[in-house]
């Protein structure tokens, strides 16, 4: 932790730039933006063209995901490097995005497995 020390802003804590996570309904577009700007204010530096804030950066967004979304964004080569922030906002729009359906379709899977099992009980009694 002091090699780190050396290249941050010395008032800045790199714990204290933790967001909360991301909301189950919030967009994650919005989000990601709302946590940029935040990091920009306190670290009082450009996050894209430092290299070690940039990392941070994206490190911290990606824990901030439901675990699911946080093992597909991991699976993404260049997200916590070498990709523009806007191609970083699309993969965690997009991956939360498809998490969300995931779990919308199998919620109404099991609604229709709870109805069809209700329809046959009631046609056994």
């Amino acid at each position: 932790m002091a090699g780190l020390k050396r290249f941050l802003p010395p008032k800045m804590d790199p714990q204290a730039l933790r967001g909360d996570p991301l909301g189950e309904i919030e967009n994650p577009t919005a989000y990601l933006e709302k946590q940029f700007k935040k990091w920009r204010l306190e670290t009082e530096q450009d996050i894209e063209t430092h290299q070690l804030l940039t990392t941070m950066f994206r490190n911290f967004i990606i824990e901030a995901v439901p675990s699911r979304v946080r093992s597909r964004l991991e699976e993404v080569v260049g997200l916590t490097s070498s990709m523009s922030h806007q191609e970083l906002r699309d993969h965690v729009a997009h991956a939360v995005e498809r998490f969300r359906k995931d779990i919308e379709k199998l919620s109404e899977q099991q609604e229709e497995v709870q109805r069809k099992a209700g329809t046959n009980a009631a046609q056994r009694a």
